[in-house]
């Protein structure tokens, strides 16, 4: 059982540097010792949740190209929190104003492979001790699992590099060399990737397995695609916009950008990849909201970077393999 989040709650994210105040809704009628009581859907940045200092993740565009231009050493940059409500793991029996009551043990994502927890709920020790359950700590484990992702995000990456500085998504979109591709089963059939990002994936994909995500959950969806290939599907996409939204070509071109690159994309190089992560939801534009609260997705967030892969955030399958130089991050 965990107590109830009020105004006043302490969140934190793993890809930020500081804890942030919670705000519940105004205009709530609810409230625990004067405090308004929240729910799951209190949501909204900047109003709900507060930055949380400067971002770590190389998800974030900002703090991917601020990287870059420091020579690949990690530059944090503020953070903006872009929210995918609603919280995970409300009480569903307990509704406030319609929705379910919001809980310690609640959880959101940000759109940069943020994770957002409840450090407290916001509650005195005195209430919660008379009315609630009494806020949970961090224990040892979780403290222990934050260190080891800091030491991890700051050493040097032991997979071949590619680009200089790297550490992020790719740069270089120069097409694979034949010789540098190998082919791998995959989740519904075989695919070519670039050897380098083969030998990665395969060590992530052990440890994934380790950690009890079995077959076939992280096996490939798609590798390397010629540019023929990859204009034959942008086109159908651009089609089907315009047919699905009667819109006009130029505008069913962005739109279609998103999520089909136009020939000379990432996957041209044999290191972007889409994985399997839910045995669930397709990979499509339609799921992306399931699929980022999948618990495969944040153990991605957490862990790929470790093994050179850095996601694009508009699709929780894409990976990217681009281990940072030798040497980045060793200080």
């Amino acid at each position: 059982m965990s107590a109830y989040v009020v105004t006043g709650a302490t969140l934190k994210c793993n890809q930020g540097d500081q804890t942030s105040n919670f705000q519940a809704a105004s205009g709530r009628t609810v409230y625990i010792n004067n405090k308004a009581q929240a729910n799951i859907m209190d949501a909204v940045p900047n109003k709900n949740i507060m930055p949380f200092g400067q971002c770590k993740s190389m998800s974030n565009p900002t703090v991917a190209a601020a990287t870059a231009a420091n020579e690949g050493r990690l530059q944090k940059m503020p953070c903006v929190p872009v929210i995918i409500p609603p919280w995970k793991g409300g009480k569903t029996n307990v509704l406030i104003q319609g929705k379910a009551a919001l809980v310690e043990q609640s959880t959101i994502l940000c759109q940069w492979c943020g994770q957002i927890k409840i450090q407290k709920g916001g509650q005195s020790s005195k209430f919660a001790k008379d009315g609630a359950v009494a806020a949970k700590q961090p224990d040892a484990s979780s403290s222990k699992s934050q260190q080891t992702e800091k030491k991890a995000t700051n050493k040097a990456i032991k997979y071949i590099s590619v680009e200089t500085p790297g550490g992020g998504r790719l740069v270089d979109k120069t097409e694979a060399i034949a010789k540098n591709l190998v082919t791998l089963q995959g989740a519904d059939g075989k695919y070519q990737i670039d050897y380098r990002a083969a030998i990665a994936l395969k060590d992530m994909l052990a440890q994934a397995r380790k950690e009890g995500y079995s077959s076939p959950l992280l096996l490939l969806y798609s590798g390397y695609r010629n540019d023929k290939k990859q204009g034959e599907m942008y086109n159908a996409e651009v089609s089907k916009i315009m047919k699905q939204e009667r819109i006009g070509e130029e505008a069913a071109k962005k739109e279609a950008s998103d999520y089909v690159a136009p020939p000379g994309g990432p996957h041209r190089t044999g290191r972007a990849i889409d994985l399997k992560i839910s045995v669930t939801y397709t990979n499509c534009k339609g799921n992306i909201w399931n699929l980022k609260h999948e618990v495969l997705f944040k153990w991605l967030c957490d862990n790929a970077q470790n093994y050179g892969f850095y996601n694009y955030p508009k699709e929780p399958w894409h990976w990217e393999y681009n281990p940072p130089a030798p040497g980045i991050y060793e200080k």
